[in-house]
């Protein structure tokens, strides 16, 4: 269950030109935290921004009760949030929304994140560290500022890079790099914007066999705008083929096989 309490800030770091990257402690919220769930923060001195905003969490220690989320700065809430100190309380609800799962059996999974969607992965990977299974994680980016740097990556994690404009890795789609791991893999896990996503949809059903019964396992996790957080004010439903879902509580981790990207196509 999610609860409201502080998050007292340890560290805030921007990593790149553009990422962020925030620690904090809070130990009602990071004892039940697991890789694709989210908090959900504001600025309770202020009324601007007047809603809370959503951060994944991108990495949890739940033995020292510390969280940390891979941010960027590009609006009033997360501006405010890079301004914060050691030290700073920051009013918290979380954790939300659902999470990956690893299938039974997997022991080699394929990550693949655009932009921020890194966040969950590399805490994802952390679990797998943990458990042994093998990782390869894609990151895409439009450019190099836009990638984590490796030492956020946990060691027993391959590492690879794609950059629109070829400053570092791979110059095209992340996506295009999946072909390469598919066949290697037995579990694939996503998280980016949703043209991302959608492409990683088209490239895995091309690459599976045909019997859609032994294609493998794709979790995704959708980024959406959120007001509420819990459920209540319906701003960030997305279209699947059970019928509209709530990213902030169905998701934002669904199987792939769930979701639609338009509405007319689940009309």
């Amino acid at each position: 269950m999610p609860v409201l309490a502080p998050a007292r800030v340890t560290s805030n770091a921007q990593i790149s030109d553009i990422l962020y990257w925030i620690t904090f402690q809070s130990p009602e919220i990071v004892a039940s935290s697991r890789p694709g769930q989210f908090v959900h923060m504001i600025n309770s001195d202020s009324q601007d921004p007047l809603l809370r905003r959503p951060y994944s969490l991108s990495a949890i220690d739940q033995e020292s009760a510390r969280a940390s989320i891979l941010y960027h700065a590009v609006g009033r809430g997360s501006e405010w949030l890079a301004g914060r100190r050691p030290g700073d309380l920051i009013d918290s609800l979380g954790p939300l929304g659902s999470t990956f799962e690893f299938a039974p059996g997997s022991q080699r999974v394929l990550m693949v994140g655009g932009g921020i969607g890194m966040g969950p992965l590399i805490a994802l990977a952390g679990d797998a560290e943990t458990a042994g299974i093998e990782c390869v994680l894609l990151n895409g980016a439009r450019s190099a500022e836009g990638l984590v740097p490796p030492e956020f990556i946990p060691v027993s994690t391959e590492f690879h890079a794609a950059t629109d404009d070829g400053s570092f890795g791979a110059k095209g789609s992340v996506v295009d790099l999946v072909e390469r791991w598919f066949g290697w893999c037995d579990q694939v896990f996503a998280c980016g914007p949703n043209p991302m996503l959608r492409a990683l949809e088209v490239s895995v059903k091309r690459l599976s066999p045909v019997h859609s019964s032994a294609r493998k396992p794709v979790q995704m996790a959708l980024e959406a705008r959120m007001a509420c957080g819990v459920g209540v004010c319906y701003s960030c439903v997305h279209p699947t083929r059970r019928g509209p879902k709530r990213v902030c509580t169905e998701g934002p981790v669904f199987d792939m096989r769930e979701l639609l990207w338009d509405w007319e196509s689940g009309i």
